[in-house]
């Protein structure tokens, strides 16, 4: 058994991305050759409240535990990408993956930064 998070099938399938936090509520999925609007599902003023929190919102610890507590019952390794603003120091993205590591997980994925422009990180802070 595995989980696929594969974000560009979830767009053709107007769905999330697996188990990864929202990327924005509106966003453009940029390709070579087209640009396509994508929209987080049943997006409207009940839910914004919850798409708000864009994945490089989310304190990325406890995104690990999460995923952490999965993968133990998931044969293969879960693609679980972790997201972090461009000017992450070097000490915590080590932390992450070491806690990645210590937790059981058996791999991440993509670690994906910001552009120079983000909204305020409680997790960067604390």
């Amino acid at each position: 058994m595995a989980v696929a998070p594969n974000s560009s099938t979830s767009v053709i399938a107007g769905s999330t991305a697996s188990i990864d936090p929202i990327f924005k509520p509106f966003y453009h999925e940029e390709k070579k050759d087209y640009k396509l609007p994508v929209i987080a599902p049943d997006l409207d003023h009940n839910t914004y409240d919850v798409y708000r929190r864009s994945a490089y919102i989310v304190d990325q610890r406890w995104s690990i535990k999460q995923n952490a507590a999965r993968q133990r019952h998931i044969d293969q390794a879960i693609s679980f990408n972790i997201y972090v603003p461009n000017n992450i120091r070097a000490s915590v993205l080590l932390e992450l993956h070491i806690q990645a590591w210590k937790s059981g997980m058996k791999s991440t994925y993509y670690m994906r930064s910001t552009a120079s422009d983000i909204e305020e990180c409680e997790w960067c802070h604390s």
